[in-house]
C-alpha cells in the first residue's frame, strides 16, 4: 500500500480520526472515495488530478485557494475528462447549491 499521506493538508486529528473543516469538504472527499471505490477512477489516476490542481495554483502567492478548493476543482476535471459529467450540469449544480445556501441562510438570519 503507497503512503498517499503526503497529499494530505494539515488537518486536526481527533482520536486517528481526520476532522473537515466544513460538511461540504467531506463530501468532497467521500466522492472521490466513491469514485474510486466505482472504478471511476483509480487512486493514482485521482492523486494525478490533484496533483496538477495543486501545482497550477502553487506559484500564485495571493489568492490561492484551500485544500479542499483544490481537491474540488480536480474532481470537477476527472468527472468531465472522464465524460460522467457535462460542465454544464455541474455549473447548473453548483447555481442549484448556492441558491439553496441563499435561501436558508435567509431564513435564518
Amino acid at each position: 500500500m503507497n503512503d498517499s499521506s503526503q497529499f494530505l493538508p494539515e488537518l486536526a486529528i481527533d482520536q486517528n480520526e481526520i476532522v473537515f473543516q466544513a460538511p461540504w469538504q467531506a463530501h468532497a472527499f467521500a466522492l472521490v472515495n466513491q469514485l474510486a471505490a466505482a472504478n471511476y477512477c483509480t487512486w493514482s489516476e485521482w492523486t494525478d488530478y490533484l496533483v496538477s490542481e495543486i501545482s497550477s495554483v502553487e506559484p500564485k502567492p495571493s489568492g490561492t485557494k484551500a485544500y479542499y478548493e483544490q481537491w474540488v476543482d480536480a474532481c470537477e476535471k476527472l468527472l468531465i475528462e472522464k465524460q460522467l459529467l457535462e460542465p454544464e450540469a455541474i455549473q447548473r449544480r453548483i447555481a442549484e447549491l448556492l441558491s439553496a445556501q441563499k435561501a436558508d441562510h435567509h431564513q435564518h438570519g
